[in-house]
């Protein structure tokens, strides 16, 4: 669960991705705005404009992977691969080991393989 800068509230689920203004939800899915098909493990708000989406490695598996990271614009509520979204990445979304969060659950760096921080 994370909030954006705009103050909404998202919660990833097996299904899909949940916004809640303080009154309804409103859900996203792979087929309404392109999430990967597979259940959201967590979100991390980058402090800005992204939210960046985590998955579960299948429906069967708790585990969440970092190699296939993808970002919602919370304006124009576009999904894109997180390289894409940050089009000057250092490295490749498949080099991500973990990620750097604080206690707010944002986005504070990545931990790319073998050991490095960006």
């Amino acid at each position: 669960m994370a909030q954006d800068e705009l103050g909404f509230i998202w919660i990833g689920t097996t299904y899909g991705l949940c916004r809640f203004d303080g009154r309804r939800f409103e859900v996203f899915t792979p087929k309404t705005h392109g999430l990967q098909n597979k259940p959201i493990g967590m979100v991390y708000s980058d402090g800005q404009h992204g939210l960046v989406i985590a998955y579960q490695s299948s429906f069967y598996d708790n585990q969440v992977t970092y190699e296939n990271l993808d970002v919602l614009d919370i304006r124009t509520l576009q999904v894109k691969p997180l390289d894409v979204y940050y089009h000057n990445m250092a490295f490749g979304r498949d080099q991500i080991h973990n990620l750097h969060v604080d206690q707010n659950n944002r986005l504070k760096g990545f931990f790319v393989t073998p050991y490095d921080y960006y």
